[in-house]
């Protein structure tokens, strides 16, 4: 249990991308479906790095979660958020998350949307607990949104 405050830390480059990949290959089993089953990790890696902004929650040097997000001038996607295994259900996700509307905030982006897999219930339970919304969905995937109006 993490008992004292995480720190979130945000890198953008590729300077970053190992440590984006072994966060990536750590949670590939937490992912419903699993990373590796949709991309190549290496690539999907270099790919957040180089254009993506990332945030891992940090304690005692380790990082415990993660979520990586492209900024528009109207609209930022999240592509990968986790916590690792061991320390869910610790409200980790859920600070994470709000470090990430604060971030985009800052970018003056008006919406956060992200894609969940149907089956993933407990993801889209846990979405909609912090006040994403259904805009679309199709066989496999559900697009949600949260306007950041929300926050004011």
């Amino acid at each position: 249990m993490i008992k004292e405050k995480a720190n979130f830390v945000w890198v953008k480059g590729e300077t970053y991308k190992a440590r984006i990949y072994d966060f990536l290959a750590e949670i590939d089993d937490v992912m419903i479906p699993p990373l590796r089953g949709r991309v190549v990790l290496a690539d999907y890696a270099e790919k957040l790095a180089g254009k993506a902004e990332t945030v891992f929650m940090v304690k005692e040097a380790t990082d415990l979660a993660s979520c990586s997000i492209y900024c528009n001038e109207k609209n930022a996607f999240i592509t990968s958020i986790a916590v690792k295994k061991e320390y869910q259900k610790q409200h980790l996700g859920s600070q994470l998350l709000n470090e990430v509307k604060k971030f985009v905030e800052k970018k003056e982006c008006e919406r956060i949307r992200l894609e969940v897999f149907k089956e993933n219930i407990s993801a889209y339970k846990f979405y909609l607990k912090n006040r994403f919304e259904v805009i679309n969905e199709n066989d496999f995937w559900i697009t949600m949104e949260y306007r950041m109006e929300e926050m004011k």
